[in-house]
């Protein structure tokens, strides 16, 4: 069907329907209609002549819900007497504009999944694959330019190494090193025992595995050779300064200061699984049938007899302390994520201890500590690192390394979805760059860097023309792609709301100012009485601010309607409200499509509590209270087709979304309630309304609902 056809269906059903016009002497003509874009069930007026015999100039319809393939495009009219020419301008038709079902459709769950833990001055250390950089427990951030393949750490806790395809990173209290090598795709990363030399195991582009060695300060390339096996699964630093590279049939001997690399045969029938570690003058090394063998470390090196790891698993991850120095006792620890366990053992003698953790245990850690000493587990399964004492193997603690996805600014901005790339962005707050997911699939995307030297990110907010602006707490910028360019630096105050005019200006809000921005510079501004509780632009253009006064919490605010050249120079509002005595126990306002909507929790007059709804008409004279179903503080937001509330309670533990119907303001209702697994921070909805993406930053995921 032809779109402007299909657009001029729904008018013509709507005419017939609601203004039940009689039959017109001439052909109806159309001469504009606005709004030229607007979601289902909203108004739309058109203009021209030949509607109605009796004043046919205007008509008002309503749009149906549809699909933007089928009411895309010029309108027509029809009545009896004829149809009209499709108008010039085209319709744009946005969406429901908001839950069209108020179900779940799925949550994205950002885990490290990390190749490794490091201790770097005696902190834990992981390199994730959700936020692309090492993470400290000391808030330590170091964003890395793809994926991490491996990790280690210097024997000394001076220093932890990230493998990569492209290059390595080196990170510490010194400072962060990275040197790049074109082609090879990183996997295995140690560091001899000494601290003396970074080894590394990398793949080039046709599959073959090359032996690296590095200065460990600097990661000058100090040698390399083949790596000795047709596929390496896994590497260790050994005495003498070399690295075992380990094989499925066999394990190779690196020595950077030997021209030749000496291999080793798997034992007969047996296949290695990868995991490797030194252990005094010996290698342990993990096989495929679950069991553990340790290999002479001599001038003939040789295999010994199968150690039982108590199941046919194959183990994830080896690591290896000494208890007690020189005379002291050699252990050795291993996971096995399928089976949720940490198992700590002595080389060529028996288990010591068991530890069962939730999750997919993977990465382990040797916390350095000589007399109470503790491994480091990381998860699969959650952004946790557990610790455990060595040889007991009881718990003795829990380390957070949190993403920190989702932010909320004012207005009921946050989070974003980028529309013109398919995407959800939400801030990283500890790695201080943007979390993408794939708006449809929702497939994780690579993070988005924001630009270099700039402040913490505060906000992710999509303008009118689909361009994502980032507010920082100093800066203003922009999203190209994956590039951030800024557009307004040296901000007084960190910006709290972005407003887009139709001008081409900025609006934003900073505490109690309002400043008008023009080419990356403020223009002009005012600054009110209290703090901006929220604010919008019209349809109209104009700009309506709503604020508190810091010396009555909970009162009734004051609300201002501006045109934006009074705004811009200070002069006096096109309209404005002191407020009035009749409600207190402020909670909040929202611009609704009939107009501003504050809510309050204290009826004066009455003297009674409850929830009260005050629509502000045209000239912000206070009308009829209504129970709007918000009894008590909470963050707010409005849908896009702005005739809906949503809520969530600030007191914790409530971890719902609730949705209240406006539309109607006489008759408000409930209409949906969403629950999520912690505190949703900075939600944001999609174009169409239709989707919601919701952070919860305690959980490091993306709730999504429609």
């Amino acid at each position: 069907m032809h779109r402007g056809v299909a657009a001029a269906a729904f008018l013509l059903v709507a005419c017939e329907r609601d203004l039940a016009v009689s039959s017109p002497s001439e052909r109806p003509v159309i001469a504009s209609f606005s709004p030229t874009t607007t979601f289902a069930f909203a108004l739309v007026t058109v203009t021209g002549h030949g509607f109605d015999p009796a004043d046919g100039t205007s008509l008002e319809v309503f749009v149906p819900d549809g699909t933007p393939d089928v009411l895309d495009g010029p309108i027509t009219v029809t009545t009896p007497n004829g149809t009209s020419a499709p108008s010039e301008q085209r319709f744009a038709f946005k969406g429901l504009g908001h839950l069209r079902h108020g179900t779940a459709v799925d949550t994205v769950k950002f885990l490290h999944q990390t190749p490794g833990v490091a201790m770097v001055g005696g902190k834990p250390y992981i390199a994730s694959l959700a936020a692309r950089g090492v993470i400290g427990s000391d808030g330590v951030f170091v964003p890395l330019p793809a994926k991490p393949l491996a990790m280690t750490g210097t024997p000394d806790g001076s220093a932890a190494f990230v493998g990569y395809a492209g290059g390595l990173l080196r990170t510490g209290p010194s400072g962060t090193t990275s040197r790049a090598v074109a082609g090879i795709a990183f996997r295995f990363v140690a560091a001899a025992l000494d601290n003396s030399r970074l080894f590394a195991v990398g793949e080039d582009p046709l599959g073959a595995q090359r032996a690296f060695a590095f200065d460990p300060l600097t990661l000058q390339q100090l040698a390399t050779r083949d790596g000795g096996v047709a596929l390496a699964l896994g590497a260790a630093a050994i005495p003498g300064g070399k690295l075992l590279v380990v094989g499925t049939d066999r394990v190779a001997i690196f020595d950077p200061a030997s021209a030749s690399t000496v291999t080793v045969a798997a034992p007969a029938g047996a296949t290695c699984a990868g995991p490797a570690v030194a252990v005094g003058s010996v290698a342990v090394v993990a096989f495929a049938d679950g069991t553990l063998r340790s290999l002479s470390l001599g001038a003939t090196p040789a295999w010994d007899t199968a150690i039982s790891t108590g199941s046919s698993t194959p183990v994830a991850a080896l690591v290896y302390w000494n208890q007690g120095g020189p005379t002291g006792t050699n252990f050795a620890a291993f996971t096995k994520p399928a089976e949720g366990i940490v198992r700590q053992f002595l080389p060529g003698c028996c288990a010591t201890s068991t530890s069962a953790l939730a999750g997919r245990p993977r990465a382990l850690a040797w916390d350095g500590n000589t007399n109470s000493p503790s491994l480091y587990v990381a998860n699969d399964e959650s952004n946790n690192l557990d610790s455990v004492a060595a040889s007991s193997g009881s718990a003795v603690g829990r380390v957070l390394l949190p993403i920190g996805l989702g932010s909320a600014a004012g207005c009921g901005q946050g989070s974003a979805t980028d529309e013109q790339n398919f995407r959800f962005l939400a801030v990283e707050r500890q790695a201080r760059q943007l979390a993408s997911i794939n708006r449809d699939s929702l497939a994780l995307n690579p993070p988005v860097p924001l630009a270099a030297g700039s402040s913490a990110p505060r906000s992710v907010v999509r303008a009118p023309d689909g361009k994502m602006w980032i507010a920082h707490d100093r800066e203003l910028g922009t999203l190209d792609g994956n590039v951030e360019t800024l557009a307004a630096t040296g901000l007084a105050h960190p910006p709290e709301c972005l407003l887009f005019p139709a001008d081409g200006s900025l609006v934003v809000t900073s505490g109690s100012d309002v400043s008008v921005l023009r080419g990356g510079a403020r223009t002009g501004g005012v600054t009110l009485s209290g703090p901006v509780v929220q604010a919008g632009i019209r349809d109209d253009g104009k700009a309506v601010v709503i604020w508190g006064d810091a010396a009555r919490p909970g009162a009734w605010p004051k609300t201002a309607v501006w045109d934006l050249a009074a705004l811009e120079r200070a002069g006096a509002p096109a309209v404005a409200s002191e407020g009035s005595a009749a409600y207190e126990g402020f909670l909040g306002a929202l611009l609704l499509a009939q107009g501003p909507f504050l809510l309050f929790t204290w009826d004066v007059g009455a003297q009674a509590a409850g929830s009260y709804g005050v629509l502000l008409d045209a000239s912000l004279a206070p009308q009829k209270a209504r129970d709007a179903l918000v009894p008590e503080e909470g963050r707010l937001m409005s849908t896009p087709d702005a005739s809906q509330i949503v809520w969530t309670r600030k007191r914790g533990g409530d971890r719902v979304l609730r949705f209240v119907d406006g539309y109607d303001l006489n008759g408000i209702r409930d209409y949906a309630a969403l629950r999520v697994d912690g505190d949703p921070l900075g939600p944001a909805f999609d174009a169409t309304g239709e989707y919601l993406y919701v952070p919860v930053p305690e959980r490091d995921e993306i709730a999504v609902f429609q």
